[in-house]
C-alpha cells in the first residue's frame, strides 16, 4: 500500500522542523513565522484525513477518531501545560502542537518491501508516541549532565542542572547569539 497524499505532504514539514531544531540549538529561539505555515498544513491534513476516514467508515474512522481525540484532548493540552509550567520552551510546545495535528495517527510509508513504521502502539496515536519520547529524552538530560560533570570531576549539588562556564566565555556566547537574532 503506497503512502497516501496527506502522508506524502507531511514530509514537507521535515526540512522546516530540521531548520527549527537547528535554530533552537544555535540561538535557543525559533521565529514565530516558522510555525504558521506548518500549522496551516497540519490543520488542512488533519481535516483531509478526518473526511477521508469518515467516508471510508468502519475501523478506519474509529482509528482516526481515537488518534485525533488523543491529539486534541491529551497531547495538545499537555504540550501547552508543559510550556506553561516551564518544562518546555515555546518552540517545543509549538512543535508538539503542530506534530499533534500533523500526526494524529501513524503515517504509512512503503519502502521496497517494508511498510513503515514497523511498530505501532495500541492507541494508534502517533502524536502521543512523540510526546512520550520527548518527555523520556528530556528526563534523561539531567543524567547526561551529571555524567558529564562526574567525568570532569565536578561533584556538586548543581551537577544535574548544568556545568561551569567561564563568565567571559558566557558573555561572548550570549552576545554572539543575540547578534545572530538581529536583522541585518
Amino acid at each position: 500500500m503506497p503512502a497516501s497524499v496527506p502522508d506524502l505532504l507531511r514530509l514537507l514539514a521535515v526540512p522546516v522542523l530540521v531548520w527549527a531544531a537547528y535554530c533552537d540549538i544555535q540561538t535557543r529561539r525559533v521565529p514565530n513565522r516558522t510555525w504558521k505555515p506548518l500549522f496551516v498544513l497540519a490543520v488542512v491534513l488533519f481535516f483531509w484525513d478526518g473526511v477521508a476516514s469518515y467516508l471510508a467508515g468502519g475501523l478506519t474512522w474509529a482509528f482516526f477518531a481515537v488518534g485525533a481525540g488523543i491529539s486534541l484532548f491529551i497531547v495538545i493540552p499537555a504540550s501547552y501545560g508543559f510550556w506553561r509550567f516551564g518544562a518546555f520552551g515555546g518552540a517545543d510546545a509549538k512543535a508538539l502542537i503542530v506534530l499533534a495535528l500533523l500526526f494524529p495517527t501513524y503515517p504509512t510509508y512503503e519502502i521496497s518491501s517494508y511498510l513503515l513504521p514497523l511498530v505501532r502502539t495500541p492507541t494508534g496515536a502517533f502524536s502521543l508516541t512523540i510526546l512520550a519520547n520527548t518527555v523520556l529524552v528530556g528526563a534523561c538530560y539531567p543524567l547526561v549532565l551529571a555524567i558529564r560533570n562526574a567525568l570532569a570531576g565536578r561533584f556538586t549539588p548543581l551537577m544535574l542542572v548544568g556545568w561551569p562556564v567561564r563568565w567571559d566565555e558566557a558573555v561572548r556566547t550570549v552576545s554572539s547569539r543575540i547578534l545572530r537574532l538581529m536583522p541585518s
